[in-house]
């Protein structure tokens, strides 16, 4: 509790938005020193953990060494199609670290997709889970990975010979380089999903990241709660700030409403975001199960139109809630914010 919430002394020594970084590995390193206790809550039923920056940065630097001793690492694309757990934080900052291109892909590309996307941006490697809530995200990139010699790595065994333990990533075979990285690199690359033709690649470079992370890191760095899945652009920013500015998270692999409510009580959970839909579920489950809400302060609501109700409700027990509207493209385009009045956030 005391990682996730006391960061006072830490606000009084450095501005938590990291100027002086120009990259998104740079930010890493500073935020590793700074903030290095800083927890990571994974919310799981099968893999559920509590970590910190520093853990996590002592893993990512372990599976950045090793793969670059596979001569993966400058300009190097690598996807990742992962749910929200410690693997997918780690694989995001090693692949970030070598001077990678990330490419986050939602659980809901399957095959097709994939092919398509793999065919697009021709990745070097690919990290996935096995089979998880519905999905068999080893045994749909397996065969694709295979014909496009793309080296996969699952985090679960695969019945696949090709397919290659992530675990021989994380042991500390060889050591981490660090390369020379510029603001103006590409960092990521971000598939819309697709829905009204083929999915979409979108380019962010380091400075582009930055600058969208900056405008929306809480100035006290109060816990969060990512309900996001780590593909779609909201869940991979909200791993972003956990391990480059050290904003304390917890994470959710699928989303339960009572799960979360519980969550927001256990963690003192100061802001979250979601759709309209999650936050009537989030009230709801609340009510029904006694949890305390009261921590919860900001609610960022996006896809759709809040209702008028919901955020009367929220206002009687202190949570503002407001909009925000955005794409793959430019994350944050229009938002409003906690302390905006209830007026105006009414109707948003």
């Amino acid at each position: 509790m005391e990682g996730l919430c006391n960061m006072e002394t830490t606000m009084q020594k450095h501005d938590v938005r990291l100027p002086s970084a120009r990259t998104l590995a740079d930010a890493a390193e500073l935020a590793a020193k700074i903030h290095g206790d800083t927890e990571l809550i994974v919310d799981s039923e099968t893999r559920k953990i509590a970590s910190n920056v520093s853990s996590v940065m002592k893993k990512a630097k372990a599976v950045a060494g090793n793969l670059q001793a596979q001569a993966i690492g400058r300009e190097s694309v690598v996807a990742i199609q992962l749910p929200a757990w410690e693997e997918a934080v780690i694989a995001q900052l090693a692949v970030t670290l070598i001077g990678g291109i990330i490419v986050p892909l939602t659980p809901g590309f399957g095959a097709s997709e994939l092919g398509f996307i793999a065919d697009q941006i021709r990745p070097v490697a690919a990290i996935t889970s096995g089979e998880w809530n519905g999905h068999d995200f080893s045994g749909a990139m397996a065969e694709i990975a295979a014909e496009r010699n793309i080296v996969h790595y699952s985090i679960e065994p695969s019945h696949a010979p090709e397919v290659q333990s992530f675990s021989s990533l994380t042991s500390a075979k060889a050591t981490y380089t660090a390369p020379s990285i510029t603001s103006d690199d590409l960092a990521m690359i971000v598939y819309t999903s697709g829905t009204t033709s083929a999915p979409k690649g979108v380019k962010h470079t380091h400075a582009t990241l930055l600058a969208e992370l900056r405008q929306n890191i809480d100035d006290e760095l109060r816990a969060v709660l990512s309900p996001w899945p780590p593909g779609h652009i909201a869940g991979c920013l909200g791993l972003m700030r956990f391990w480059a500015f050290g904003q304390p998270t917890i994470l959710m692999d699928r989303w339960d409403p009572q799960r979360a409510a519980k969550l927001v009580e256990e963690y003192r959970i100061y802001g979250t975001s979601g759709t309209p839909l999650h936050l009537g579920g989030l009230l709801d489950a609340a009510e029904d199960g006694g949890y305390d809400l009261s921590s919860l302060t900001s609610y960022l609501a996006g896809a759709t139109t809040i209702p008028a109700a919901i955020i009367d409700r929220c206002a009687k027990i202190g949570l503002a809630t407001f909009r925000a509207y955005g794409s793959s493209e430019h994350p944050t385009i229009s938002a409003g914010a906690p302390e905006d009045p209830l007026a105006l956030r009414q109707g948003s």
